[in-house]
Protein backbone atom coordinates (compact mmCIF):
# COMPACT_ATOMS: atom_id res chain seq x y z
CA UNK A 1 0.00 0.00 0.00
CA UNK A 2 2.81 2.35 0.88
CA UNK A 3 4.53 1.53 -2.41
CA UNK A 4 1.45 2.65 -4.35
CA UNK A 5 1.34 5.91 -2.42
CA UNK A 6 5.02 6.58 -3.14
CA UNK A 7 4.45 5.82 -6.81
CA UNK A 8 1.48 8.18 -6.96
CA UNK A 9 3.46 10.89 -5.19
CA UNK A 10 6.37 10.54 -7.64
CA UNK A 11 3.95 10.70 -10.57
CA UNK A 12 2.36 13.89 -9.26
CA UNK A 13 5.72 15.48 -8.53
CA UNK A 14 6.80 14.96 -12.14
CA UNK A 15 3.38 16.07 -13.45
CA UNK A 16 3.49 19.19 -11.28
CA UNK A 17 7.01 20.02 -12.46
CA UNK A 18 5.88 19.60 -16.07
CA UNK A 19 2.93 21.95 -15.49
CA UNK A 20 5.17 24.55 -13.88
CA UNK A 21 7.63 24.32 -16.78
CA UNK A 22 4.79 24.82 -19.27
CA UNK A 23 3.68 27.94 -17.42
CA UNK A 24 7.18 29.35 -17.06
CA UNK A 25 8.01 28.69 -20.73
CA UNK A 26 4.98 30.75 -21.71
CA UNK A 27 5.96 33.44 -19.18
CA UNK A 28 2.58 33.32 -17.46
CA UNK A 29 2.43 34.12 -13.77
CA UNK A 30 1.10 31.63 -11.28
CA UNK A 31 -1.38 34.28 -10.15
CA UNK A 32 -2.74 34.63 -13.70
CA UNK A 33 -3.27 30.88 -14.08
CA UNK A 34 -4.86 30.68 -10.63
CA UNK A 35 -7.20 33.55 -11.49
CA UNK A 36 -8.30 31.87 -14.70
CA UNK A 37 -8.79 28.56 -12.91
CA UNK A 38 -10.67 30.30 -10.09
CA UNK A 39 -8.48 28.70 -7.42
CA UNK A 40 -6.06 30.14 -4.89
CA UNK A 41 -2.41 30.71 -5.75
CA UNK A 42 -1.50 28.43 -2.85
CA UNK A 43 -3.57 25.58 -4.23
CA UNK A 44 -1.94 26.04 -7.63
CA UNK A 45 1.49 26.05 -5.98
CA UNK A 46 0.64 22.75 -4.28
CA UNK A 47 -0.48 21.30 -7.62
CA UNK A 48 2.76 22.41 -9.30
CA UNK A 49 4.75 21.09 -6.36
CA UNK A 50 3.19 17.66 -6.69
CA UNK A 51 1.49 17.82 -3.30
CA UNK A 52 -1.92 16.41 -2.55
CA UNK A 53 -4.65 18.52 -4.09
CA UNK A 54 -8.29 17.54 -4.32
CA UNK A 55 -9.37 17.02 -7.96
CA UNK A 56 -5.75 17.12 -9.14
CA UNK A 57 -6.53 15.26 -12.39
CA UNK A 58 -9.25 17.71 -13.36
CA UNK A 59 -7.18 20.72 -12.31
CA UNK A 60 -4.14 19.56 -14.28
CA UNK A 61 -6.22 19.10 -17.44
CA UNK A 62 -7.82 22.53 -16.94
CA UNK A 63 -4.33 23.99 -16.41
CA UNK A 64 -3.16 22.49 -19.72
CA UNK A 65 -6.23 23.89 -21.51
CA UNK A 66 -5.50 27.37 -20.20
CA UNK A 67 -1.93 27.13 -21.49
CA UNK A 68 -3.26 26.01 -24.91
CA UNK A 69 -5.67 28.94 -24.86
CA UNK A 70 -2.77 31.33 -24.25
CA UNK A 71 -0.85 29.75 -27.16
CA UNK A 72 -3.83 30.12 -29.49
CA UNK A 73 -4.45 33.69 -28.37
CA UNK A 74 -0.81 34.60 -29.02
CA UNK A 75 -1.00 32.99 -32.45
CA UNK A 76 -4.14 34.93 -33.36
CA UNK A 77 -2.59 38.19 -32.15
CA UNK A 78 0.56 37.55 -34.20
CA UNK A 79 -1.51 36.80 -37.31
CA UNK A 80 -3.57 39.91 -36.73
CA UNK A 81 -0.43 42.04 -36.47
CA UNK A 82 0.91 40.52 -39.69
CA UNK A 83 -2.37 41.25 -41.47
CA UNK A 84 -2.28 44.86 -40.25
CA UNK A 85 1.29 45.30 -41.55
CA UNK A 86 0.42 43.76 -44.91
CA UNK A 87 -2.64 45.99 -45.20
CA UNK A 88 -0.54 49.06 -44.34
CA UNK A 89 2.10 48.09 -46.92
CA UNK A 90 -0.56 47.53 -49.59
CA UNK A 91 -2.10 50.90 -48.78
CA UNK A 92 1.34 52.57 -49.01
CA UNK A 93 2.05 50.91 -52.35
CA UNK A 94 -1.35 51.90 -53.72
CA UNK A 95 -0.84 55.49 -52.59
CA UNK A 96 2.61 55.74 -54.17
CA UNK A 97 1.71 54.07 -57.43
CA UNK A 98 -1.83 55.08 -58.17
CA UNK A 99 -2.63 56.52 -61.58
CA UNK A 100 -2.48 60.15 -60.46
CA UNK A 101 1.13 59.81 -59.31
CA UNK A 102 2.38 58.21 -62.53
CA UNK A 103 3.43 60.70 -65.18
Amino acid sequence: MKNVANEREATWKSKGAALRKLREDKEISRAEIARQMNISVGRLARLEGGHGVRDANILSKFYELIIKHHELTESVEQNSNIEKRVHYQQKTINTRFNSRNII
